[in-house]
């Protein structure tokens, strides 16, 4: 007996040995890098809820992704070569079905033809498009009029919205819901077993001066740990160091009645259920960040849609912030904005937002001091950044992210604007 299981223990390890001997070298990417350890520990996480930035599994050959991102079946990973997913979201007001007529359009070809240079120097970033339509009168179909250089391309009809998150989503009046449409994307990905070290996410009127990748890669290779990237500082609905309570916003997000008036119209779920499915210790485990641009990490990606799946429902700017904080311990979820200087003026999720950011704002340029100093300014100013050709007024030179921007492109005869 002892024999027996003297030769069973060596055959194990031979077999061991051999798995790692014969895994290919990892790739030699600066994001989905590997150590030099086996498969095994890379992969074998503390917990199958949370689990550390540095033991996410991150390349194919480990057969254990499940322990590390807490999925329900094996993790793939797409080759290094298609670089990281670039969500970008629109709906049936950028009228993509019109082409070159669409600045919306021409922006998709500006944006994939940049991404595709610099693919060739290395991994880098591909471009799917995530698009809402609005009825039997919109004629846009990805296998027709998908732009060039987009890799992938998803039509979410209200049908599918209704079916993955109930009717109050898709009979809102909204007829741009962005964030949803990255949300069921997430919960496809999760279900098909395919993990993502970062996913990048923007709206279509996010406005960028420079060169998207250049952008993504400083934030990717500056902030690698980072599990929630935001372009405004993500912020608790009860801090623990001032003595102030945003009692509106907190009152929302933990699903308290009555709602405020106007809730309901704003809202496309007024009503929260987070504490039916989150463990929140208190009012300080409450967040709120507008989410327009933002990157996420794997582990973030794959709580978010185990938690939407099993049923979570609140508005969106509650959602995300607050899932990373509950769900995400060891370590602790890290969020944060965009530095500084790769901030624009203006960028905020509305005209008031974005006034009050501008007053946060170090070093407007250009006729962007004048306005960021006087309201009335500064209000004449975005509204013409709204129009087309507004983009001209930015300041050129170091590329800043700017949001709502869109008036982004020039309008040709009979051109239309992203809506």
């Amino acid at each position: 007996m002892v024999i027996r299981e003297a030769l069973l223990h060596a055959a194990n390890i031979w077999s061991r040995l051999r798995t790692a001997a014969m895994a290919p070298p990892p790739p030699a990417d600066s994001h989905l890098s590997l150590p030099s350890a086996s498969c095994r520990e890379w992969c074998d996480g503390p917990s199958t809820t949370s689990v550390s930035w540095g033991r996410k599994c991150r390349w194919p050959t480990c057969q254990n992704c499940s322990q590390c991102l807490g999925a329900a079946g094996s993790c793939r990973f797409s080759p290094p070569e298609q670089g990281l997913p670039l969500l970008f979201s629109t709906y049936s007001g950028s009228r993509l079905d019109l082409r070159d007529k669409s600045s919306t359009y021409r922006k998709l070809v500006e944006i994939s033809d940049a991404l595709a240079v610099a693919r060739r120097a290395g991994p880098g970033y591909r471009l799917e498009l995530l698009y809402q339509k609005g009825g039997n009168a919109d004629h846009f179909r990805c296998a027709v009029h998908k732009p060039p250089g987009v890799e992938q391309c998803y039509e979410f009809s209200r049908g599918d919205l209704k079916r993955a998150f109930g009717k109050t989503l898709a009979s809102a009046f909204r007829l741009n819901i962005g964030f949803w449409l990255c949300a069921l994307w997430l919960m496809q990905e999760e279900a098909a077993g395919r993990c993502h070290a970062f996913v990048w996410y923007a709206e279509d009127d996010v406005m960028l001066t420079g060169p998207w990748h250049e952008f993504m890669q400083a934030q990717d290779a500056a902030l690698p740990a980072v599990d929630l990237l935001a372009a405004q500082e993500p912020y608790l609905l009860a801090p623990p160091d001032l003595p102030w309570t945003s009692k509106t916003e907190l009152s929302i997000a933990r699903g308290d009645v009555p709602l405020p008036p106007d809730a309901n119209r704003q809202l496309l779920y007024p009503t929260s259920n987070m504490h039916v499915h989150l463990l929140l210790a208190n009012n300080r485990s409450y967040a709120k960040v507008p989410l327009y641009m933002w990157r996420i990490s794997g582990r973030l990606s794959a709580s978010l849609a185990r938690h939407l799946a099993r049923g979570l429902r609140v508005h969106e700017e509650f959602l995300v912030p607050t899932v990373c904080l509950a769900t995400l311990t060891a370590p602790p979820c890290r969020m944060q904005a965009v530095p500084a200087p790769a901030r624009g003026v203006p960028l905020g999720a509305n005209l008031e937002d974005a006034w009050l950011n501008a007053q946060r704002s170090a070093q407007p340029h250009g006729d962007l001091a004048v306005a960021a100093n006087n309201r009335t300014e500064f209000q004449r100013l975005f509204a013409r950044l709204q129009q087309g050709g507004g983009a001209s007024l930015l300041p050129k030179g170091r590329s800043r992210l700017y949001h709502p921007v869109k008036g982004q492109l020039g309008r040709p005869k009979g051109a239309l604007g992203l809506g």
